[in-house]
């Protein structure tokens, strides 16, 4: 039997011509670059979503310590509310005038410096330069402040007081203990008191400023709170407050509370990385503390009422010297990324801060760089008395 030869295929694949493999290589370039674009576009999104969530994380976090402190300004405890007589003790010919002009104002709820060239209406190019100064003499303490951002003080007590158990000795107050080991190193942990702390005492017609110099277990589930001359800046005046005869010092157990106060100043300064940052100086510090950076400008308006329903008639930059019918507070914050972001277009724009029903109060070109750039407004309520003197 014979087989028969299986014929070949004439088209069976022998290799591959050249223009075929030209052909192959173009597709395959068409597409790595088209796989290219895709991740390089996927990057660059990330870098910017990533970059504008860090911003807006900063103006969150910004605006919350300055909402915090504006809601409580003018508190001293009790007495805020009674238009009551608040004197200090402390020792200010230790202190230098700006320090004494910061530390020794808690008849002052809030103050405001209005930065010159940011009225209403105004536009501030922060690629020139703002113009320098405020309405008024800015304190030394707020080292670095940049032109043409806004300045505000905030002085309040907090909330957390403790109640007078005696005022048994015209040197120092007593307190409970709060339970056992209620002093660990130079602090009183129930009520957070310690050593050096700038304090209240108040009852419902008076308030007292002072400096708790020690402290000390005398028995009996009770704190002893001194008042000394020692410190700094200490207290000019050590023995007051003993007699119950003298109603002008005398503070009544369980009528009178101490609380711990703070004088908080927020301005905008370059921080450590360059960047426009959003400072606070407390109290007897020196060094102000950095809080946000990325915080190019900050605009404040102060709402004012005049007719004595509690809400605000007009919002008005923050004069010289106005009464206590502040109502509320609205603070613009100018924020950028922290860095600037790569095949960005230079940022040209111009931003309209504390806007409100169409006004615009103050327009500001930023330095032109590839920052992502927002304005965050909020409006705070004041919940205590609000004053704004010189």
């Amino acid at each position: 039997m014979k087989l028969s030869r299986i014929p070949e295929n004439r088209f069976s694949q022998t290799g591959l011509t050249l223009v075929e493999l030209m052909i192959a290589l173009t597709i395959s370039s068409i597409l790595m670059i088209g796989i290219f674009n895709i991740y390089s576009s996927s990057k660059q999104a990330y870098k910017v979503n990533d970059a504008f969530s860090v911003m807006q994380e900063n103006a969150r976090l910004a605006l919350r310590f300055l909402t915090n402190d504006i809601r409580m300004a003018g508190y001293i405890g009790c007495a805020w509310s009674t238009g009551a007589n608040v004197g200090s003790t402390l020792n200010t010919a230790s202190l230098t005038a700006d320090q004494q002009a910061f530390i020794n104002g808690f008849g002052t709820g809030l103050e405001g410096y209005e930065a010159n060239g940011t009225g209403p209406n105004t536009t501030l190019n922060l690629e020139t330069g703002a113009t320098a100064g405020f309405n008024r003499t800015v304190n030394g303490l707020f080292t670095g402040h940049i032109d043409g951002s806004d300045i505000i003080v905030v002085r309040h007590a907090n909330g957390r007081g403790v109640k007078l158990s005696g005022n048994k000795n015209s040197a120092n107050f007593t307190i409970q203990d709060g339970g056992t080991n209620a002093i660990v190193g130079i602090c009183h942990e129930p009520s957070g008191i310690c050593e050096g702390d700038i304090l209240m005492v108040s009852d419902c017609s008076k308030g007292r400023l002072f400096q708790v110099t020690s402290l000390s277990a005398i028995g009996g589930g009770e704190i002893r709170v001194v008042h000394a001359g020692s410190g700094t800046p200490g207290n000019s005046t050590t023995s007051w407050g003993g007699s119950a005869t003298d109603p002008a010092t005398w503070f009544a157990p369980g009528d009178s509370e101490i609380l711990k106060l703070g004088a908080y100043a927020y301005f905008i300064a370059p921080g450590a990385s360059g960047q426009p940052t959003l400072k606070r100086l407390f109290n007897m510090d020196t060094i102000p503390q950095e809080l946000v950076e990325g915080v190019e400008n900050m605009q404040i308006l102060y709402g004012t009422d005049s007719n004595g329903d509690g809400r605000a008639n007009q919002y008005v930059v923050a004069p010289v010297a106005i009464t206590n019918n502040v109502v509320s507070v609205r603070i613009s914050l100018l924020m950028s990324t922290p860095e600037q972001i790569p095949n960005r277009n230079n940022d040209t724009k111009t931003y309209n801060m504390l806007s409100e029903n169409n006004a615009v109060n103050v327009r500001v070109t930023p330095t032109a760089d590839r920052r992502i750039r927002k304005v965050f407004t909020t409006t705070v309520k004041l919940r205590n008395k609000g004053l704004i003197n010189e």
